[in-house]
């Protein structure tokens, strides 16, 4: 009983098991090197289809080349601590201290540190707030470092990469299958900022017999974090055209909009019904311009580079849902 609700909040400890079917759990962890000329997402997790056939798997997007590549292992290489944010693949260890990656492609060990944590609280115990207890939605979302440093060195290709004072983020996700269309940016390299970090996803979300325009949007400004969400009564205004993304999310007081250049990406494995059978494009070359406003007063405009970004799906239903 304790642990299940020590893990409840503690989204970023593994959620599942794997006896269930229809299961996804995947981590996100984002490396930018520190002159912002490397980009890689790891993302570790686990399937679970309708018949029960599981794995393990590991994709790696190479931001800077275009280059997506996946590794499936046997489910029973994947195993995971109960009480605290620590698991292995095969011969990979993820943690909140840091990664340790033995693929035939990456290898190497980097560490983490300063985390930079989306807020909770008792009645908002992660970063889905109060929809966190709902026992039915599809998809959970949890941010689980909004910016980190770096430190260490990936072998890749031939190469050494170094991460030494390079940034990072974390979040995950975990349910059955992730939305029918959704945007989603995240930047934490601005120029001349080394404490700025913005993300916003907005989704159509299914619940019970309907379904809604769900958004959550943080920005963290040095120590300073600033909430945009649907359950916290902010609102979104989001527009879109071939190249540019704009994303305005405000409350009473706070106003924050991100302009949003896409890239061309790479196409990643994304969960169905808990196979991994979709497909999402995510790019992280697209680029950031973020002004925000204090009371009416502009407070910070910067500029972005290797911001992560993903519009997948039919958009159009965003975008009327929010009109």
């Amino acid at each position: 009983m304790f642990t299940n609700i020590h893990r409840f909040y503690h989204p970023e400890i593994f959620q599942g098991n794997i006896s269930k079917k229809n299961y996804f759990e995947g981590w996100y962890f984002k490396q930018v090197s520190a002159d912002g000329s490397q980009a890689f997402a790891v993302i570790p997790g686990i399937s679970i289809d309708d018949k029960g056939s599981k794995r393990a798997f590991i994709q790696i997007l190479d931001g800077t080349k275009r280059k997506a590549i996946y590794e499936f292992y046997d489910i029973d290489q994947f195993s995971s601590k109960t009480n605290k944010f620590e698991f292995n693949i095969g011969n990979n260890f993820f943690s909140a201290d840091g990664i340790k990656l033995d693929t035939p492609q990456l290898k190497g060990e980097i560490r983490f540190s300063k985390f930079h944590k989306w807020p909770k609280s008792l009645f908002s115990p992660g970063t889905m707030g109060w929809y966190s207890f709902m026992p039915f939605m599809e998809c959970y979302h949890e941010v689980i470092s909004m910016h980190h440093s770096l430190n260490g060195i990936l072998e890749y290709e031939g190469r050494t990469i170094s991460f030494e004072n390079g940034n990072g983020y974390l979040e995950k996700d975990w349910g059955r299958s992730f939305p029918k269309t959704w945007i989603w940016t995240q930047c934490n390299n601005f120029v001349h900022s080394e404490n700025i970090s913005a993300m916003v996803s907005v989704a159509d979300i299914p619940w019970v017999k309907n379904h809604f325009i769900g958004y959550l949007g943080g920005l963290q400004i040095n120590e300073e974090f600033f909430m945009f969400t649907t359950y916290n009564s902010s609102k979104i205004n989001v527009e879109l055209n071939d190249t540019q993304v704009k994303l305005e999310l405000y409350n009473r007081k706070h106003r924050m909009v991100i302009y949003a250049e896409q890239s061309p990406g790479a196409d990643l494995f994304s969960p169905i019904e808990g196979a991994m059978t979709g497909k999402v494009n995510e790019s992280l070359l697209a680029t950031h311009e973020l002004e925000f406003f204090i009371n009416g007063n502009s407070v910070l405009s910067a500029i972005g580079h290797s911001a992560g970004l993903e519009v997948t799906g039919p958009v159009d239903v965003l975008l009327e849902g929010l009109n």
